[in-house]
Parts: C-alpha cells; sequence; structure tokens
C-alpha cells in the first residue's frame, strides 16, 4: 500500500501489534507510525479476512483477500472515517 509493504502478523482468536510506517490516512512523507491490533482468519476456502484497529481510537478497517488460481483480489471496509462507506476493491494477477 503506499508503495510499501505491510507485514501484518495474524491469528484468530488473538490481536498482534503491528506498526506500519505512513499510510492509513498519514502522508507518507512524515513517515509517522500508527499504532494497530491486527487479526485474522480464513473464511472460506480461498478467502482470508483480516482485521486492524488503530490503538485507542474507534477506527478499523477490514479486509478480505481473496485467493483465485491465477491472483488476489483485495477489498477493504473501514468502520469509520471519511471517504465512502462501499468497499475499495484491488486486483492483481500473477504472470
Amino acid at each position: 500500500m503506499g508503495g510499501k509493504d505491510w507485514t501484518f502478523v495474524a491469528s484468530p482468536g488473538h490481536w498482534r501489534p503491528a506498526t506500519p510506517t505512513g499510510g492509513l490516512g498519514q502522508p507518507e512523507t512524515t513517515g509517522a507510525q500508527t499504532a494497530l491490533a491486527a487479526g485474522g482468519a480464513w473464511i472460506a476456502g480461498t478467502q482470508f479476512e483480516l482485521k486492524t484497529v488503530s490503538f485507542r481510537t474507534p477506527f478499523s478497517t477490514t479486509y478480505t483477500l481473496d485467493f483465485s488460481a491465477d491472483g488476489v483480489v483485495v477489498s477493504s471496509r473501514d468502520r469509520l472515517g471519511a471517504g465512502p462507506r462501499t468497499p475499495r476493491i484491488l486486483q492483481g494477477k500473477s504472470e
């Protein structure tokens, strides 16, 4: 996201701390960090759901990753914040 790789460790039934730099509405140039907790689980044969929650705020985002034979489709939904309430969708194909 934002030209950077973000790594989250997620497991069902447990929140794991994560501190990505930039993104989440923060300008990349500030290098600011946002403290997050992440949790996730497989919800179907090819679908993984990841939820991130910003510490000490009501803001959260749910990402659904759908892995197909030739790529992945990532959709995200924000719980609070500015912007549309419709899911954002990103689709990638393997080469």
